[in-house]
Formats: structure tokens, sequence, C-alpha cells
């Protein structure tokens, strides 16, 4: 990430896309904590304007789109201005607000995803096991499923331009898209097995091969062992070390090609200790310093 640009924060409070509610309240404890000033711009905040609900059996879909078009606008704006955009969020389905608006601005051809997360997100209303939005937020932004979550995205991501990281909990009809289309998958007990610096040779090669040339970054909290970091929803064995973890998380925000990142799904009523938090603000200081 160039040293000298300017980033603007974005708080998207939107907790309701799942089934545990709470991860509105961690965006906003996370970006309370962040001291604003000099490179470190306050981009606002993204509060659900629309009462939650369910439509074509989608819980929240109104409540999920109000959010994601307003990211998306309020990232815009930041890309016009030349900024990096950092969401803090809120669940997962937010990151269709804050990816359609990088895919826009930069262009598909050269855009990719790298997403850090023990699920895929990639589930359309037919294919997902729970319903639940944000775990279709990534899959509306490759024009797939729900055709109102796709319509946030007018500029769709390649799917053979997104890498997966840290995954372990793929649905089949996730697995399905997986290989149709050749997405990327680097799955948590290789990175475990085989150690960082081999995950990152591959995501560097990935980014090579595929000629990506602007990178967005979009980091679950979940993708860590529930062990050491407890306060998320939708918990999964067996992930990654939070040592692990945060040196994928500064390599990658090292990348000059980076343009813009998600931090979600941190939910403090679940946190032990403080540790998922900790962990949290460990990835705000390493894209704020």
């Amino acid at each position: 990430m160039t040293e000298n640009r300017k980033t603007a924060v974005i708080g998207t409070y939107m907790g309701s896309a799942g089934r545990v509610p709470g991860a509105d309240l961690g965006a906003r404890r996370l970006k309370e904590s962040i001291a604003f000033g000099g490179a470190v711009r306050d981009a606002g905040d993204i509060i659900p304007a629309v009462d939650p609900g369910t439509r074509k059996g989608l819980r929240n879909l109104d409540r999920a789109l109000d959010v994601s078009c307003r990211l998306r606008d309020r990232a815009a704006d930041a890309f016009r201005a030349g900024e990096f955009v950092l969401n803090v969020g809120g669940d997962h389905a937010c990151a269709l607000g804050s990816i359609a608006a990088a895919c826009a601005a930069f262009g598909p051809e050269h855009f990719g995803v790298l997403y850090l997360d023990a699920h895929g997100d990639i589930n359309t209303p037919e294919t997902s096991p729970s319903g639940n939005i944000h775990g279709m937020s990534l899959a509306a932004a490759l024009g797939c499923g729900d055709p109102e979550l796709q319509a946030v995205a007018p500029v769709k991501v390649r799917p053979c331009n997104v890498l997966f990281a840290g995954t372990r909990a793929l649905d089949p009809g996730e697995q399905a898209l997986v290989d149709e289309e050749r997405m990327g998958v680097i799955m948590a007990h290789d990175i475990r097995f085989f150690g960082v610096e081999a995950a990152l040779e591959r995501i560097w090669k990935f980014l090579w091969e595929r000629q990506i040339h602007h990178l967005h970054f979009s980091i679950d909290i979940d993708v860590v062992d529930p062990g050491e970091a407890p306060g998320t929803g939708v918990r999964v064995k067996h992930g990654l070390r939070a040592e692990e973890f945060l040196e994928i998380v500064h390599a990658v925000r090292g990348l000059d090609i980076l343009r813009s990142a998600d931090l979600v799904e941190f939910i403090p009523a679940l946190d032990r200790k403080g540790r998922t938090e900790r962990l949290c603000r460990e990835v705000l200081d390493a894209f704020l310093a």
C-alpha cells in the first residue's frame, strides 16, 4: 500500500444479515478506537435506514441492499479522491458495497479480490443451506444469485480473479462454482501444514498470473481459529493461528496494488478476555500506521 496515500475509514454498522446479531456493535467499537487525523480520514458511518424484514425468502434483504448501496457510493467518492478505503464492518454482507465500488473504480480486467475468510460467501438463494445474506455477498459481486443483490455491483468481478485464503467451510454449491470458474483457494489446513511463507508465495503467484494490478482485501475475523478469536458469529474449528493471520495481513498490507480492505464480523458479546478485539485492533493498526 502506498505510504503517502490518504486512508478513508468508513464504519458500516450492519449486523443483521446473519443469524447471530452484534457485528454492528463490533464495528462501532472498533471504529471508535481509531485516532483520526493526518493521513487517516473519518469518512463517516453507514447506519441501516431500512426496517428489518423478510422478502423473497431472504431475511433483511432490503436492509442489506440499503447499506451496501450507500457504502458503495461512499467508497466511490473516496476512490475518486485517490484515497485508500478501509471498511470497518459489520457483517460480511456489507462487503458487496466496498467490492462493487472498487471494481467499478479500477475496472474488472486487472482487479482482484483476496478473501481471507473461513467461508466462501458465494452461495445463492438456491444453494445456501442457511439463507443468510452475508453468505451471498461475494456471489452477487460476481454476478450470481439474487438479481437485486447483483444490481448493487454494476461492474462485476471476474470469478477467476478471486482468491480465497484460510478457507475451511465451502458448501457444495460454492465448491461447484469455485471449480467451474477456476477460482483460487488456499485452505486453512494447507497454511497450517506448509506454513505462511508458502501461502504467501501462492498469493503472489496468483496475483502475477492473473495480472492483478488493483486488489481488494476482505478480512473476516472468523478466519482465525475460534480458540484464539471466539468473538464472531459463525465459528469453524481448525482455523489460522493468530500469528499466521497477522503475518498474512501485514504482508498483503504492504502491496502497492492494494486499494481497499474490509474488516468484518467481530461480535463483542461473544468475545472472551478481549482476544478477538485485540486481533482486530492489530489489523487496524497495520492499515493505519
